[in-house]
């Protein structure tokens, strides 16, 4: 059975909205979880978009997440392309970084984004 990657979002928007539930753990571990997921659901649906109806063969390692981006952009679907860099960004903030910014606000947007690119793909 294919997993269907707006789970994903579900799961962020879930985080985003119980994130007061996860004291124990920290609301700001909570959001940045969305931020990460909401990326993830992202980018793995247009992954499979443009291999499936745009000729992209993943090499299924890190370097993906940019070749997935320039493959869009060379179909003129640059707005995704961009949007899928900004969530990465975030992503990586929220992964890897210990300091931050307002992750309310970032999560938000990053939701979003996620929910504007599983529209126009799906």
């Amino acid at each position: 059975m294919t997993f269907d990657w707006r789970e994903c979002l579900e799961l962020a928007l879930f985080l985003q909205a119980e994130r007061s539930s996860f004291a124990q753990f920290g609301e700001v571990a909570a959001l940045r979880c969305a931020v990460s997921r909401a990326y993830q659901g992202a980018f793995c649906c247009t992954r499979n978009y443009a291999r499936d109806r745009l000729g992209f063969v993943p090499v299924k390692r890190a370097e993906d997440h940019e070749r997935v981006r320039e493959h869009l952009t060379s179909h003129r679907m640059t707005r995704i392309a961009m949007s899928l860099d900004i969530l990465r960004q975030w992503r990586n903030d929220c992964d890897y970084y210990d300091d931050g910014s307002d992750y309310s606000t970032m999560c938000s947007s990053a939701i979003t984004r996620a929910q504007k690119i599983f529209d126009e793909l799906t």
